[in-house]
């Protein structure tokens, strides 16, 4: 789990106190969920927009790039290739440079993730 310290027997905090506390656990879960006023999923939605907007702005060659690849696939223009790494076929096409949209290399969803986190 992304930025949840792993204690001495694998699981964070987090999932030791759902172990333990399977029926709070649920019970908090389903309540943020689902038991919110009108007004909170509105402010919910008008964050989302404003950050999805804000992502837009920040990486819009990035979004280019992607686009531009996604339509050559579909078009058939390029198609998708295993993964350099382990040879899974359900890829994703990883840019290294974003003014070269159409230039990838095809990584499985992990090795993708691996070489964003830098260890590969």
């Amino acid at each position: 789990m992304y930025g949840h310290a792993v204690m001495d027997d694998g699981l964070t905090k987090m999932q030791r106190y759902r172990l333990r506390h399977p029926e709070r656990a649920l019970e908090s879960a389903r309540l943020s969920k689902h038991n919110r006023s009108e007004e909170q999923r509105e402010r919910d939605r008008e964050r989302n927009r404003i950050s999805v907007a804000a992502y837009a702005a920040r990486n819009q060659e990035k979004i280019r790039a992607k686009g531009i690849l996604n339509r050559a696939v579909k078009r058939g223009d390029l198609t998708r290739e295993p993964c350099v790494e382990c040879g899974d076929p359900d890829t994703h096409g990883h840019h290294t440079d974003y003014s070269r949209p159409l230039d990838v290399v095809w990584l499985c969803p992990l090795h993708h993730g691996r070489t964003h986190a830098g260890l590969l």
